[in-house]
């Protein structure tokens, strides 16, 4: 149970693409139920001072690897939502159809400025809380190559790629001195 609390946003990127792709008023799923467990969450179960020994490592380190394949696809679904007509980004309507009984096409073409407006609200929040914390993470891993990688990935989805640079090389460098930007 200790390993679960680490996978609720890695779950949660996945609904507010379905709300996404659904279209119309569904749009504003993410954002609701983003809000819902993470408000939600945090008043009824308050801070977690607990200390917990983990055995398998892995199982905490997973979630953070799903970041950037979770979230490339919700933002791709954003933008085909963003189409209109019969114009089809990727095929994604097509496909999607042949797989559900679902027309995404027709109602993608019904979505109003509100419905767009929960679309860029849910996934803002997702490229914030997740995408960015997860990129901010890996760009510390200065042996692994991979990590590194990931994280300017991330933090370029959320237009601060120069942060993994500044932030390693600049900030850890000169903390808490004249020189450092980062230090109140």
């Amino acid at each position: 149970m200790k390993y679960l609390k680490y996978y609720i946003t890695p779950v949660l990127a996945p609904i507010v693409m379905i709300g996404i792709l659904l279209g119309g008023h569904w749009m504003w799923l993410g954002l609701i139920v983003l809000f819902a467990i993470v408000i939600g969450g945090d008043a009824f179960f308050g801070d977690d001072v607990s200390h917990s020994k983990y055995s398998y490592p892995w199982l905490i380190e997973l979630p953070l690897h799903l970041a950037l394949p979770l979230i490339i696809p919700m933002l791709l679904s954003l933008a085909w939502s963003s189409g209109g007509g019969a114009k089809d980004f990727l095929g994604i309507g097509q496909l999607l159809g042949s797989l559900i009984s679902y027309d995404f096409l027709a109602e993608r073409n019904t979505n109003t400025w509100s419905d767009y407006l929960g679309a860029v609200l849910g996934s803002g929040f997702m490229v914030a809380g997740y995408a960015t914390n997860v990129g901010h993470e890996f760009i510390h891993r200065i042996n692994d190559r991979i990590s590194m990688l990931k994280g300017r990935w991330l933090l370029s989805i959320s237009c601060n790629p120069d942060f993994a640079i500044e932030h390693v090389y600049g900030h850890h460098v000169n903390v808490c001195t004249d020189d450092d930007p980062a230090t109140a």
